[in-house]
């Protein structure tokens, strides 16, 4: 495709408004991505509990990093 004799590049998918959207109009790749970001955060948050520098308070339900400032 060509405006002003300017080739404009086919591309399989974009990213709208933080949404990333192939050409077909499915979500597939903005569920895959999300899905993979969420996993590489729970294994951060996971490593981060077997070293010690977070703690589970039950008493109101949260995650807090500890004091010692290891991470």
């Amino acid at each position: 495709m060509t405006i002003l004799y300017w080739m404009l590049p086919t591309v399989n998918n974009v990213r709208d408004l933080g949404v990333l959207v192939d050409s077909r109009l499915t979500f597939h790749d903005h569920i895959n991505s999300i899905v993979s970001r969420g996993h590489i955060r729970a294994m951060q948050i996971w490593r981060c509990f077997l070293q010690g520098c977070l703690k589970l308070d039950s008493s109101i339900h949260s995650v807090r990093p500890t004091n010692d400032g290891a991470l």
